[in-house]
């Protein structure tokens, strides 16, 4: 099992921190292309998963899967979007979803001299995240995988 990278949008769809862990397939797309067609596609999902749900409650698109990779989704009450690329067979990706947005609060959205919607540019931020992340049960070395 691994994790391939972080995104982090504001409530206004733009991506306000990115981070690679292993990402094994590179692409030649520009980031900022990718980050409108991450944005893009999880939004088209949320919307045709609702348009779906036949109950009157709230449907919430959390995670879909392909062959190679599960993307994990969370949107907070307050409008920003967590998404973490794993391997589909990563476990407890949610609960690590909600430490990392509560990282997030503890450190950017608490700080006054932090503008919460701009690129994050954080050092404390950026060690938490990278942390939380490496030392998640679901994270391997993609050396290790490759064995």
């Amino acid at each position: 099992m691994t994790i391939y990278n972080f995104y982090l949008f504001n409530t206004n769809g733009k991506c306000i921190y990115y981070k690679d862990f292993q990402r094994t397939r590179k692409n030649d797309m520009d980031l900022e292309e990718e980050f409108k067609l991450i944005f893009g596609m999880i939004f088209s999902l949320n919307s045709f998963s609702t348009k779906l749900c036949t109950k009157d409650s709230a449907q919430q698109l959390k995670s879909y899967t392909t062959n190679t990779y599960k993307m994990f989704y969370m949107e907070t009450l307050t409008g920003y979007k967590l998404i973490l690329n794993t391997d589909p067979d990563a476990l407890g990706i949610n609960d690590l979803l909600q430490s990392i947005y509560k990282t997030f609060a503890d450190i950017v959205v608490s700080n006054g001299l932090i503008d919460p919607n701009d690129k994050v540019n954080c050092e404390d931020f950026e060690n938490t995240i990278s942390q939380l992340i490496t030392s998640h049960s679901s994270y391997q070395k993609t050396s290790l995988l490759k064995k």
